[in-house]
């Protein structure tokens, strides 16, 4: 790949918290790994090893390194729609495309990225105007424990969830996994086998397309506030002091695109910005919740129109997108 590129090396350190101790950490490097196709809302994932991260353009998985090289693996029949890691070495995608003016069709394959082969999963084509369905699926989606699920779905009334086998790994059973469901009352995990659920919240806390736990359930992060669900006490990141607001704006926001950091005391989210039109400037920025220190992590590196961070298993890692590039930013901790 000829996309990769050194931005610069930052020697300023900002505060972090990590296990209540207070640590500092320093933004070592940042890459421009290369252009990424649009239209995914999760268009970044990494290993479960974090030895590397995956993503698509043009048709093509592309799996870069932690140094920034990024390669070209396997072409797709379909365009990508979601996808996500089964292993170190299978990515289970699911594809999907319109053909002519009333049929889809769908698709679900398991890649394996150690030797390139394709297995496809399922597939089904529905028809756009058509009240029922006899049969299809949605996901993969993953659990709170990190294993990978579908849901079958039979006349657009029934599901069942399969959990997804590995050819390199054992899969705990169904019992052993847990998802999170958004329920009129309260937020719950749920086992996959549907047998039991536990309430983790004393609100729904609805409001959002994407509902973000930290990684030992006992924040969730809706809108701009983080809340404490044993207390629903709230950190607000629009009370706390605000990064200038950038020219040709009106106010900026914190919907969306965000995640916990899954090691240390940190979210990463978008900050976007806008004149109430259609002018829209985005960062991407991580907040400190112990400390209260917000950082616009784009801003300072001096790009641009950034979106959709996501945490290295390490918490030190994140990749980015910005103006249609996938952009990989490494710290350290001092």
């Amino acid at each position: 790949m000829n996309y990769k590129k050194t931005i610069l090396l930052l020697l300023s350190s900002v505060i972090l918290v990590a296990n209540c101790f207070a640590v500092e950490f320093t933004i070592k490097e940042v890459f421009e790994v290369g252009p990424i196709s649009g239209g995914m809302t999760e268009p970044i994932k990494w290993s479960p090893d974090g030895s590397q991260f995956a993503y698509f353009y043009e048709g093509h998985l592309y799996l870069a390194d932690t140094m920034g090289h990024a390669v070209q693996s396997v072409a797709v029949e379909l365009p990508p729609s979601r996808f996500e890691w089964l292993s170190d070495k299978e990515i289970v995608v699911s594809q999907w495309e319109r053909i002519g003016r009333a049929r889809r069709i769908f698709r679900l394959d398991r890649i394996d990225i150690s030797d390139g082969s394709i297995e496809k999963l399922d597939e089904y084509t529905r028809q756009s105007a058509s009240p029922t369905q006899e049969r299809g699926y949605t996901g993969p989606f993953k659990t709170m424990e990190g294993n990978l699920y579908c849901r079958v779905l039979r006349n657009y009334t029934e599901s069942t969830i399969h959990l997804l086998t590995s050819k390199y790994r054992d899969i705990p059973v169904k019992s052993e996994n847990h998802f999170l469901r958004v329920g009129d009352d309260a937020i719950y995990l749920v086992r996959l086998d549907l047998s039991d659920s536990t309430k983790v919240s004393n609100e729904p806390y609805k409001g959002t397309i994407k509902t973000c736990l930290s990684p030992d359930t006992a924040l969730v992060f809706v809108g701009s506030a983080i809340v404490r669900l044993s207390d629903d006490s709230v950190i607000s990141l629009d009370a706390i002091p605000q990064p200038p607001i950038p020219e040709g704006t009106t106010g900026c926001g914190y919907g969306g695109s965000h995640t916990f950091n899954p090691v240390y005391k940190e979210v990463a989210f978008r900050r976007s910005c806008d004149d109430e039109h259609s002018y829209v400037v985005n960062s991407v920025g991580v907040y400190d919740y112990e400390s209260r220190v917000l950082t616009l992590l784009s801003d300072e590196l001096g790009l641009s129109q950034c979106d959709r961070p996501v945490y290295g298993p390490d918490g030190l890692m994140l990749a980015f997108l910005c103006e249609g590039s996938v952009y990989l930013l490494k710290r350290r901790v001092l």
